[in-house]
């Protein structure tokens, strides 16, 4: 009765042979989609139509205008009034489908970065690049993670990806870096991260391990890049590392939080998922690790 008080649900009724009428089926309702959709940070179904809307509208001026590329918060406080309020990139699939040209042809993005190192060169506009030549890491960038060429693996065959900066950097200083190539994801992969691990993969990289948090999220982020990888060389050795169910036992857990309880529930509907046995375990223990409790000793 509270969620039909707080107007999130409507209650249908049907009769009974005594007259008395008795609930029968719950719906709810669009503002409780909206409502709940903004408790969790997320735009409901209406409110990203409507966004996608209004950025197809500004994309499409500025595709006939035949204007250089504007910045992105400057394209977004034009359209929203705040320069924070839309991240474009988070509809690229929308956009670039209803305007016809990739994103990057009519809006300037700040420049990403992919944090990586190894025992690697390559060459950018005739200048030859070592990776060791930087500690504890080299930063590249999405120009030049698109543009270089003749990258060199000096012995590696590994490529070791990481959640989270914290662990990468844990990782370098112990030394995988020596050996295998090492990349920081940030998270899911973005373009500049995409890029850098094809040309990876293209020099020889033959196997690929990914340590994430062990979260709805971590999970999905190890099934994305496991994905990416084998779309793009079948041939490649991709697993997961330290993400067993076993951590999930230790008492520096954590609960889910209802939002991670939404992203378990869709993430385990998919059909062959990885790691599905660390997902059931968490779901039946309710909790969650952070990936950096697990720096505790040696990683490697």
């Amino acid at each position: 009765m509270a969620l039909f008080r707080a107007g999130w649900i409507a209650i249908r009724h049907r009769r009974e042979r005594t007259g008395a009428l008795v609930p029968s089926q719950l719906r709810l309702l669009e503002s409780a989609v909206d409502a709940a959709a903004s408790l969790l940070g997320t735009r409901s179904p209406s409110q990203r139509a409507q966004t996608i809307e209004r950025l197809v509208d500004g994309l499409t001026r500025l595709r006939e205008s035949r204007r250089p590329p504007v910045p992105e918060r400057v394209l977004v406080r034009q359209l929203f009034g705040q320069t924070k309020s839309v991240r474009i990139r988070e509809f690229r699939t929308e956009l670039e489908r209803e305007v016809g040209v990739r994103l990057e042809h009519l809006v300037r993005f700040h420049v990403d970065i992919a944090l990586t190192a190894g025992p690697a060169h390559y060459s950018y506009n005739g200048i030859r690049v070592d990776l060791r030549g930087s500690a504890p890491w080299t930063a590249i960038t999405e120009p030049v993670a698109a543009e270089l060429s003749d990258l060199t693996l000096d012995g590696a065959e590994e490529l070791v990806c990481v959640e989270n900066q914290t662990v990468f950097e844990a990782l370098l200083y112990e030394g995988l870096g020596e050996t295998s190539m090492v990349l920081f994801t940030a998270g899911y992969l973005g373009t500049v991260q995409r890029d850098w691990i094809r040309k990876l993969l293209d020099a020889g990289i033959r196997r690929v391990r990914h340590w994430g948090d062990l979260d709805p999220w971590g999970l999905d982020i190890y099934r994305d890049l496991q994905s990416f990888v084998l779309a793009h060389n079948s041939n490649v050795d991709v697993t997961p590392w330290r993400m067993e169910p076993e951590p999930l036992e230790r008492p520096d857990t954590q609960k889910l939080t209802t939002e991670d309880w939404v992203a378990l529930h869709r993430y385990l509907k998919r059909e062959d998922v990885p790691l599905r046995e660390t997902a059931e375990a968490m779901k039946r223990l309710g909790r969650k690790l952070e990936q950096e409790a697990l720096l505790d000793g040696p990683t490697t």
